[in-house]
């Protein structure tokens, strides 16, 4: 009996997977939930219980029945691998309390999305009871092989001590024959085929003495020469002082040629889904199960992709995916069968029209899953869409056209009129198409009113030339005495035959046209007298053929911003009119506008001796097709105020460094004095060894000491925020690492009656020599005053201060992390913005001075940021938290 080999993902709902597991000669079931999901026919002869019960069944139940303390079993192997496996072989009694054998395996697998356990089966009893009844008597032994259904063979130094009766009958040989082979004989029964890989698992088992059961197939050559499939189960035992091999030989003849004839049926349907010009395939679920080659061709992507994968993959959006879903399945459910037409995307991105096809594997059972095909209707959607667009295209044209069109056969009779048609001809479309082109109801004349020869008509014209006519003009009269003047272009349609066949025109209603150029005049009269009286000064110019830009007209302001009669000008070029302009860019650019339009705004000054005498405001536009404006205004005033501005500008400058030299006067000078008063200080420490002062001088020496410090750190910080708000403040390439060193070896050395623990962290081995962030060497005076502040208010015999460092990404910028943690007073919530503004007063009350505020304006130049947090968060007497996050370079 051959074992069902199950391998990776188990999937129920396969056809050709139920052939197999039905016929199988070893149990299989599914459980999932503690509740049997499948079962196969031999599992239910295992077991012996009626199906319907069994599907209704508990872990107990199956604990009961079916594998001993199967609970245990699945608490064990619940945090194992999928695909894990445990061996069974046990012992136990069946619903009617008879003691059986059974062996198989327990292995956790994917099932329908959730993990479930799949149970193999194979009831031992009989071979567990032949096994036990030859250690006990031989004389059994005997009784039940020669009775059993197997082939059964003693095998000891390759030499055959013992056969049964269907050994015989499997072979054709008779027991004289079998009993004259010599050593190895026996190996005449196997195909020549399969003879050297049996051969070589005969001998392994003799040479390793392996006592646990082989199985393995091979064909078996009959005395008349035909072939048998036989399934062997072979196992060492003791025998006659010795070991031999006690084999038994299943005839699976049968069984091969169903697997056979199972596997033709899926070579055939491979071949059909490999021929198949269409894309085919299986889902269950909406997950691929099997497609064909064309399928991957069609979208893209390998088999190995697509299997396993939900179908969403393959569609452009979740819009789509749903629409597929709803049109789709309801049909399937309806008619068996659904199709709906949407669109693929492939792997690269493009897009496909798809008419898609499904039809439930089972009707009786959706579960089991779908074929589909995918048929590409791209190019017919192409077709489709390029007639429809024609289509549409002509419709949106006869429909929005602002001219009429009009169709004729080539009788003359009118067949289509369009919107516009109507509204030109002052008539319906049906009873435009119920006239001819000369109807004597249009009363055709001239637009003097008189008669309009009918040779002369766009009709008469097209048919007799068959040439295109255009712009032929007539009047006629609409049904309510109306009369308008028309224009008509007409066209031939020539057959197959080319042969007249009809006529398009197009009719313009011109009689607008006719009073708009009436209005027309009366706008220009308009035009002029603006023209005449803006207060802005005004040139008209037109680009000739030739290129040059000639001067047309000025206006009266324009004579008195300039001071001359601009009409001296007419008809000169712009070069010739105003020389100064003719060395400038001015002319080209009045030439570009008056060719391709645009405006153009500058500004013309000019002096003398220094002194401005003439300054415009100019705006130079395009207002007809090679003809341009210039529009310029008297500025003069304005530009003499800004250039005030500007001088004002200047002095404020020369004040500003004036203060920026008393400055750094100011604190050289300070500076001198406190290293004077330091260095006295320093005098009286060794006099005061000699002399023997009260101890409270020295107290009151080291207060001017700590005080000297503390001055000669606000003039530093005076000149460091200075550099910070000056715009020579440079950032470089910094490395972090020695700078956070140093730092921490300053405070180290500063602070000697203070116990300092000072630790730093670099978090997932972060941090190296290398790491940079784009600052400057202040970022030390940013950690130097941090760890200060720490130290200094601190009232704990053990301060303790904690640096970690990490990267730190929010949104798409990476920065590095700085936490200083600390165990001092901590700030209270209301304090926590307020220590880094400037003269905030409760914060230099505090001995803070400018530290902070001269913190939060580097890092603000760093382009980082920084605040504070709660070293336990909701109580900020545990200490605080100084947070810091300056950009890191990658």
């Amino acid at each position: 009996m051959r074992n069902l080999n199950i391998e990776g993902n188990f999937e129920i709902n396969s056809d050709l997977f139920k052939i197999i597991a039905d016929e199988a000669q070893i149990g299989i079931l599914i459980i999932k939930n503690n509740s049997i999901e499948y079962i196969n026919k031999k599992a239910i002869d295992i077991v012996n219980i009626d199906v319907d019960k069994i599907e209704k069944w508990d872990s107990k139940k199956i604990s009961k029945y079916i594998v001993p303390n199967y609970e245990e079993l699945i608490k064990d192997m619940e945090y194992e691998e999928i695909e894990f496996k445990k061996k069974l072989n046990y012992s136990m009694h069946d619903k009617n309390g008879k003691n059986v054998w059974r062996k198989g395996f327990l292995k956790r697998i994917h099932y329908k999305n959730d993990i479930a356990y799949l149970l193999s089966l194979e009831d031992v009893t009989k071979s567990k009871t032949i096994e036990l009844e030859l250690r006990n008597s031989e004389v059994k032994f005997r009784t039940i092989a020669e009775q059993h259904f197997m082939g059964i063979l003693i095998v000891q130094d390759f030499q055959i001590k013992y056969f049964n009766n269907r050994f015989l009958q499997m072979t054709g040989y008779e027991p004289s024959e079998i009993e004259s082979w010599a050593a190895k004989e026996y190996f005449k029964l196997v195909h020549p085929d399969d003879r050297d890989s049996v051969i070589s698992i005969i001998e392994a088992r003799y040479r390793g003495k392996i006592e646990k059961i082989k199985n393995y197939e091979f064909r078996l050559q009959k005395k008349q020469g035909k072939i048998l499939w036989v399934e062997i189960f072979s196992k060492a035992i003791p025998f006659s002082n010795g070991y031999a091999d006690l084999t038994s030989l299943i005839d699976i003849t049968d069984r091969k040629l169903a697997e056979q004839k199972i596997k033709d049926k899926s070579d055939k349907l491979e071949s059909l889904l490999k021929a198949a010009p269409i894309g085919i395939g299986v889902v269950q679920d909406r997950f691929f199960k099997k497609v064909n080659d064309k399928f991957c061709e069609l979208v893209g992507y390998s088999r190995k992709e697509l299997i396993e994968q939900n179908a969403r993959k393959i569609y452009p959006s979740d819009e789509e995916y749903n629409y597929v879903g709803r049109e789709k399945y309801p049909q399937i459910e309806k008619y068996g069968i659904g199709t709906v037409e949407t669109k693929f995307k492939k792997k690269d991105g493009k897009i496909l029209d798809i008419l898609l096809s499904s039809s439930l594997i089972d009707s009786k059972d959706p579960e089991k899953g779908a074929t589909f095909t995918a048929l590409d209707i791209s190019e017919r959607k192409k077709a489709e869409n390029k007639l429809k667009k024609e289509r549409d295209i002509f419709e949106g044209i006869t429909k929005t056209s602002p001219v009429g069109i009009v169709m004729l056969n080539k009788e003359g009779e009118i067949t289509f009129a369009n919107p516009e048609a109507e509204k030109i001809l002052g008539l319906r479309k049906n009873k435009i198409t119920q006239r001819s082109y000369n109807e004597p109801n249009w009363k055709i004349t001239s637009f003097n009113g008189g008669p309009f020869p009918d040779e002369q008509l766009p009709f008469s014209i097209v048919k007799n030339t068959l040439k295109s006519t255009f712009d032929v003009r007539h009047a006629i009269e609409w049904p309510n005495g109306k009369r308008v003047y028309l224009s008509i272009n007409g066209a031939p349609i020539i057959n197959n035959e080319g042969k007249f066949d009809g006529m398009v025109s197009i009719i313009d209603n011109i009689t607008d046209r006719i009073k708009a150029e009436t209005e027309l005049k009366k706008s220009e009269e308009i035009f002029r007298n603006i023209f005449e009286s803006i207060p802005r000064g005004m040139i008209l110019y037109s680009l000739k053929s030739d290129g040059r830009l000639v001067f047309v007209n000025a206006n009266p302001t324009a004579d008195e911003f300039l001071g001359v009669d601009c009409s001296q000008f007419i008809g000169l070029t712009i070069e010739e009119a105003f020389p100064p302009l003719a060395d400038t860019n001015v002319p080209s650019k009045y030439k570009e506008l008056a060719k391709f339009g645009g405006t153009w705004n500058w500004e013309q000054i000019d002096y003398n001796y220094g002194q401005i005498v003439g300054a415009f405001e100019v705006t130079a536009f395009h207002i007809a097709p090679n003809t341009m404006v210039t529009s310029f205004q008297e500025i003069s005033d304005r530009i003499k105020a800004e250039n005030e501005i500007t001088q004002s500008k200047e002095k404020y400058k020369e004040a500003y460094n004036r203060a920026s030299l008393y400055k750094d006067i100011f604190t050289h000078d300070i500076n001198n004095i406190l290293q004077n008063i330091y260095s006295s200080s320093e005098l009286f420490d060794i006099y005061q060894s000699e002399l023997d002062y009260p101890v409270i001088y020295k107290e009151l020496n080291q207060g001017i000491k700590e005080q000297v410090k503390r001055g000669s750190k606000l003039i530093s910080n005076v000149r460091k925020l200075t550099e910070i708000e000056e715009s020579k403040f440079e950032l470089k390439p910094t490395r972090i690492k020695p700078l956070l060193s140093e730092a921490i070896k300053y405070i180290e050395k500063s602070v000697k009656i203070k116990n300092v623990n000072i630790d730093i962290n670099f978090n997932n081995n972060f941090g190296t020599d290398n790491t940079k962030a784009l600052v400057n060497d202040m970022l030390l005076d940013v950690f130097e005053n941090i760890m200060f502040n720490a130290v200094r208010h601190n009232e704990n015999d053990e301060i303790e201060i904690k640096v970690n460092v990490s990267k730190y990404q929010e949104g798409s910028r990476e920065f590095l992390k700085f936490e200083f943690k600390d165990n001092g007073m901590g700030i209270r919530n209301s304090r926590k913005e307020a220590i880094f503004q400037r003269g905030n007063l409760e914060t230099v009350s505090k001995g803070m001075g400018l530290g902070l505020s001269l913190v939060k304006k580097i890092i603000d130049r760093f382009n980082g940021k920084i605040w504070v947090e709660d070293r336990i968060k909701g109580d900020y007497s545990k200490g605080s938290n100084f947070i810091i996050l300056i950009p890191q370079i990658i």
